[in-house]
């Protein structure tokens, strides 16, 4: 049937061609053809053709090869509208469409079927258009079905496909694109679904995908010698390893790689017009140069590492989220607002927001930024081996001027500090140097912040030490005076450590007999002078005594400056009895426990803090009592302790739960010699041993803290003014009075204490010659069965007057039986 010169046709019912025997229709010169429904290719084989601007209108659907053979053209402007199209439709269907020269199909509301349980196959080109609502079917029912689909053209002439996307079935799919263009109408990120493994091929032409404002996703693989070309705003997301080999254009909108999982790829080179954007999760090297005037974007929280020269891209690239690693030369300026910009390379003039990091090298490297710098809050992230001038370090190169403020972040990677001279270069300005760098501290030293590498700490500081007005920034060590370093700057916790063991010692030293005991060998009150007979309680006996002790010392040297208020507090118990008892004297045997804290206050310029310890520990002495006035007494100690050290500067804790253990060793003599009735004179001699430990730890930077020695050998010579009385009341019970001054002078012949912190070590050295003044007594009643004493003494070095001192008082309780 042939309808030609504007002739028109109109049914009610189906236009079929080809139903048992050949049969063909032709539409042409804007002839018009009006059907609910159409079949081309019935059961015989059946041909349609539409040419010269004819137009074929189908209510409902339009299919070319039913079960037999169907072909259908449209060309030279004629169209074709249908609710529907099928292109073999059933089990031997076989249909065959080409639209071209400026022809269209247009199926209005449902979806195109190339392939249903037959084959399929329709090629769009040369300007023809063909739009599909709902989408094409390819190999849809049946394992033996197929469909294919070819969009081919050439520049002024390309095949069009407009539609919602593609769904493959369980037969095969073949979508070759060769100077086509397919056009998305609606949003799709399933642009291609259950496609399986079947490709899309780009054939010489390339493929040309228009997103159209909408934002789309392919799965399937796009291979082919082809490129692909990507038009129209919004996003193209491809989540295949594509192979195809002839680049890739973006023309504009955006082409994502990925999806935020761990595929999307492509291959070759990109002219960019949009963006490029990457959002994969894990690690992958681009390899591809980029040119033209967009940017590329990093929004995924993976990992890409751009290896190629794209100097000839002049847009502008970001980095939102995840790593852009740049190796090679990224053109243009750009922008890191959130993720982390780092690599070995080069980008083009920068600007790092808040949220922003970069971060030079790939580990230890240097990135260079050609153009200015601006810091709008970002953050500048540098590794370096925190040493001396010569430490391995991140380098951030800006040939321009640098403004703005930025925060910098310092990663030490194992390094254990050191003196510095001219520091740690961290940023080489080539311009201006306008910009703030402001590092992000563990703690403020002097208003400035620093950071802690072993024994040292780092300040930010810009300009050179020789070379002040480079406008570089340098991490330095040392203490500064104008541009001047006058010495090495010390972390904030360690005058704490070069304190702890001093403050250890002063709970661990031994106190004398007096203290310890009170009096416990009588005279006679009012017997003359030099016939004072000496009478020790023959008791058994158990005692108790508070014991409170406060000094501020200033060593005579001191790594640090390490200046300390010390104070403590204990409790003590003992029992002792006579074990040998004679007309010569009397030995008195004892033990004891105590228990107490230890609250020292550490000041230096480097830093403030606290130590806080808790001991405890027993005791035992053996004290010969000589009738003739002589006394001899030997102790021994031992204590553990529990400390916890903090720094006020730092606002931080340092280390808690840190275990101790001290001993201490003494022998004291002394001799009383009567003066007058109830008066005597005693001078004594006592010789002290010390040494306290404690666990090594790693402090709250790293760094580890061991003590290398504290021990103390302390002589004291003394001599005590003694004023004894007694008297009986009148229930025959007697009481006894002894009251004593006492001035003392000490020396320590072993005054250091040692402390290794990360390789450097703390010396703490007090004062050795110290002198003090002390009064005390004893009131014993009850025939001697319950007794009180006390001591209160003042001490001061006489090295430096003044400068150290330390206050006493004991009080305790005997109880004889």
């Amino acid at each position: 049937m042939n309808v030609a010169q504007g002739g028109r046709v109109t049914t009610v019912g189906r236009i079929s061609v080809g139903s048992w025997g050949t049969g063909n229709i032709e539409l042409s010169d804007s002839a018009t053809v009006s059907s609910d429904d159409a079949i081309i290719g019935v059961v015989g084989y059946g041909e349609a053709l539409l040419t010269s601007g004819a137009a074929w209108t189908v209510a409902e659907q339009f299919t070319v090869g039913l079960v037999a053979q169907g072909v259908l053209r449209i060309e030279d402007g004629a169209s074709l509208t249908s609710n529907q199209g099928y292109v073999g439709a059933n089990a031997g269907g076989d249909g065959n469409v080409t639209v071209t020269g400026g022809a269209s199909w247009e199926i209005t509301s449902f979806n195109l079927n190339l392939g249903n349980y037959g084959v399929g196959e329709m090629t769009i080109e040369d300007g023809a258009r063909v739009y599909a609502n709902s989408g094409v079917d390819l190999g849809i029912s049946d394992v033996t079905a197929s469909g294919t689909l070819n969009v081919l053209g050439t520049p002024g002439a390309r095949g069009v496909l407009e539609t919602s996307g593609f769904q493959g079935g369980i037969g095969t799919a073949n979508v070759t694109l060769d100077g086509g263009i397919v056009r998305a109408i609606y949003d799709n990120t399933n642009f291609f679904s259950n496609y399986g493994a079947q490709q899309v091929t780009l054939d010489a032409g390339g493929g040309i995908i228009d997103t159209n404002g909408h934002d789309i996703g392919i799965a399937p693989v796009m291979t082919g010698t082809g490129s692909l070309t990507k038009e129209g705003l919004g996003t193209l997301t491809l989540t295949g390893a594509n192979t195809y080999g002839g680049g890739t254009t973006i023309a504009a909108g955006t082409l994502q790689l990925g999806n935020g999982g761990t595929s999307g790829s492509i291959l070759g080179n990109v002219a960019n017009s949009g963006v490029l954007a990457f959002n994969r999760s894990d690690a992958v090297t681009f390899g591809g140069t980029v040119s033209g005037t967009g940017g590329v974007w990093q929004v995924g929280t993976g990992q890409t590492t751009l290896s190629a020269n794209s100097a000839a891209l002049s847009g502008v690239s970001r980095v939102y989220d995840g790593i852009l690693s740049v190796d090679g030369t990224l053109g243009g300026s750009f922008e890191a607002i959130g993720g982390r910009l780092q690599g070995i390379g080069q980008v083009g003039a920068t600007t790092n927001f808040a949220g922003g990091t970069i971060a030079p090298g790939n580990s230890i490297g240097t990135l260079t930024v050609a153009g200015n710098y601006l810091g709008n809050g970002g953050t500048l992230e540098i590794e370096t081996v925190l040493g001396d001038d010569s430490s391995a370090t991140d380098l951030l190169v800006v040939t321009g001027d640098t403004a703005g403020s930025t925060n910098v972040r310092v990663i030490n990677l194992g390094g254990l500090g050191a003196q510095t001279t001219e520091g740690i270069r961290i940023v080489d300005v080539g311009g201006v140097s306008g910009g703030d760098f402001t590092l992000l501290g563990h703690y403020a030293f002097e208003g400035a912040p620093a950071i802690v590498a072993g024994a040292y700490a780092y300040r930010l500081h810009q300009g050179g030490v020789s070379t002040p007005a480079d406008g570089d920034w340098y991490l330095r060590s040392a203490l500064v005076n104008g541009t001047t370093p006058t010495g090495p700057l010390y972390q904030a916790g360690a005058p704490i450590y070069e304190a702890y063991a001093t403050a250890l010692q002063s709970f661990n030293d031994l106190e004398t007999l007096q203290q310890r005991v009170g009096n416990r060998s009588w005279t006679g009150g009012g017997v003359e002078a030099g016939a004072v007979p000496e009478a020790a309680d023959p008791n058994s006996g158990i005692w108790g005594r508070i014991v409170g002790h406060h000094a501020s010392l200033a060593p005579r040297f001191t790594t640090t400056g390490a200046d300390i208020d010390v104070g403590t507090w204990q409790l003590q118990a003992g029992a002792d009895r006579p074990l040998y008892s004679h007309e010569q004297g009397t030995l008195v045997g004892g033990v004891s426990a105590r228990y107490g804290t230890i609250a020292g206050d550490v000041t230096s310029m480097f830093g403030n803090g606290s130590i806080s310890s808790t001991g405890y520990g027993l005791g035992g002495t053996l004290t010969w009592y000589g009738s003739g006035g002589f006394y001899l007494d030997a102790q021994a100690n031992v204590t553990w302790y529990d400390s916890a050290l903090s720094s006020a500067t730092a606002a931080t804790s340092l280390v808690s739960g840190n275990n101790g253990f001290g001993y201490a060793l003494g022998v004291e003599a002394g001799q009383r010699i009567a003066l007058a009735p109830n008066w005597s004179i005693t001078p004594q001699a006592q010789l002290t041993y010390s040494d306290v430990r404690h666990d090594g730890f790693t402090d709250a930077y790293g760094a580890a803290v061991s003590l290398v020695e504290s021990n103390d050998l302390n002589i004291r010579l003394g001599l005590s003014a003694d004023y004894q009385d007694s008297w009986t009341d009148a229930s025959g019970e007697t009481s006894r009075l002894h009251a004593y001054g006492i001035a003392n002078l000490y020396y320590d012949v072993l005054p250091d204490s040692r402390t290794d912190l990360a390789g450097v070590e703390l010396v703490n050295t007090q004062d050795n010659l110290w002198g003090g003044l002390g009064i005390g007594g004893t009131y014993a009643w009850g025939d001697d069965k319950y007794a009180i004493h006390g001591q209160g003494s003042a001490n001061t070095s006489l090295v430096n007057f003044g400068n150290s001192v330390s206050l006493a008082g004991t009080a305790g309780l005997t109880v004889r039986f």
